[in-house]
């Protein structure tokens, strides 16, 4: 049985909702074409509650809903965020 989506950072400018660090590394190399392994679970860090909760700005600086919204909108695995 899954547990609950969460937020983790993989790698320094991706955000990934999924159960398990190990599963968003490997998410993150799917979705992306990276070499499988090229993240690992030490590479993957549980987004803290005050970053989920902050408001988001878009690239032109408008304020956008807080990343929990997509958070808890994702029904499956999937890619929340990314900067460069």
């Amino acid at each position: 049985m899954q547990t609950e989506l969460k937020a983790y950072q993989v790698g320094d400018n991706d955000i990934v909702a999924h159960y398990s660090p190990e599963q968003a590394a490997s998410f993150l190399c799917n979705y992306s074409g990276y070499p499988e392994g090229e993240f690992e679970a030490s590479d993957v860090e549980e987004v803290e509650d005050s970053f989920l909760d902050a408001p988001m700005q878009d690239e032109d600086g408008n304020e956008c809903l807080p990343l929990r919204t997509d958070l808890d909108a994702a029904t499956e695995p999937t890619y929340l965020h990314g900067w460069e």
